[in-house]
C-alpha cells in the first residue's frame, strides 16, 4: 500500500470519456424527462383553466383562459353549421345570427313535416342609439343582443348561463334538431315507398279471389313478370320422376 506525504498535492487520476453515442444517448433521456415535466405543468394549468372564470384564485396564465374557451365554443358553433352558412371565423355576431336563423328553419321544417305547429318567427330586439357610441361599444351591444335573441330560441336555456354555456346549448340543440330532423324525412320517405308500392301491387292482385275465379298454377307464378321493381323470376325447371 503507498502513502501520501502531508503536504504533497495528490494526482487526480484521468476519468475515462463516454462515447458520444453514450452522451447523446443521455442527452436524449435528459430532454425526454424535461419535456414530460413540460406536458405535465400545461395539464395543471389546463385544469385550472377549467374551472369558473370568475373565481380569483385561478391563474390566468394558463393556455386556456376563459376568452380562449369562448373562441373555442365560437369555432365549434361555426363548424356544426351548413358550408353555406359559416361567416368568418371572427365574424361572432354572424356566427350567433346563423345559428338562431338555422335553428328556426330547423324547428318550421319539422313542424311542416308534422303537419302543425305555428311558425318560429325570429326575435326582433331595440337597438340602442349610435350616438357618441364607439365602434367597440356598438359591436359589444350588438353582441349582447344577438345572444339573447339566441337564447329564445335554444330550448332549456333559463337565461342565467354565460356565453360559453349558451354557446354550448346552441351548438348541441343544432344536433339534436339535425337528428330528429333526418329521422322525419326518412320515416316519411318509408311512408311514401310504402304507400306507393302497396299500391302498385293492388292493381295486380286483388286480395282474395272471388268465387269461380281460377287460382293462376304455380307455373304461371313464376313465368309471370312481377310487379315489384320488373323483378325477372328465373324459370320452373320440371322435374319428374
Amino acid at each position: 500500500m503507498q502513502y501520501q506525504a502531508a503536504g504533497v498535492p495528490t494526482q487526480r487520476r484521468p476519468q475515462p470519456q463516454l462515447p458520444p453515442h453514450v452522451l447523446e444517448r443521455h442527452r436524449r433521456v435528459l430532454a425526454g424527462i424535461l419535456h414530460k415535466r413540460l406536458l405535465i405543468e400545461e395539464w395543471r394549468k389546463e385544469v385550472g383553466g377549467a374551472m369558473d372564470p370568475s373565481d380569483p384564485s385561478r391563474s390566468c396564465s394558463g393556455p386556456r383562459t376563459y376568452q380562449s374557451r369562448l373562441r373555442e365554443q365560437f369555432v365549434e358553433l361555426r363548424e356544426v353549421l351548413p358550408e353555406r352558412l359559416r361567416p368568418g371565423a371572427a365574424a361572432r355576431v354572424a356566427i350567433m345570427e346563423n345559428a338562431m336563423n338555422y335553428i328556426i328553419d330547423l324547428k318550421n321544417s319539422m313542424q311542416y313535416l308534422t303537419g302543425g305547429g305555428e311558425a318560429m318567427r325570429r326575435p326582433s330586439y331595440q337597438e340602442l342609439g349610435t350616438d357618441n357610441v364607439t365602434a367597440t361599444q356598438l359591436r359589444n351591444q350588438r353582441e349582447k343582443a344577438t345572444l339573447k335573441m339566441l337564447s329564445e330560441v335554444v330550448p332549456g336555456v333559463s337565461g342565467r348561463e354565460n356565453r360559453i354555456q349558451l354557446l354550448e346549448h346552441a351548438k348541441n340543440t343544432i344536433r339534436a334538431l339535425e337528428v330528429e330532423y333526418q329521422r322525419l324525412v326518412e320515416d316519411q320517405r318509408r311512408e311514401q315507398a310504402y304507400s306507393s308500392s302497396g299500391s302498385d301491387y293492388s292493381t295486380h292482385i286483388s286480395g282474395r279471389p272471388i268465387h269461380g275465379e281460377r287460382l293462376p298454377s304455380i307455373h304461371e307464378i313464376l313465368h309471370d313478370q312481377s310487379p315489384l321493381d320488373d323483378l325477372q323470376l328465373p324459370p320452373l325447371r320440371m322435374y319428374y320422376a
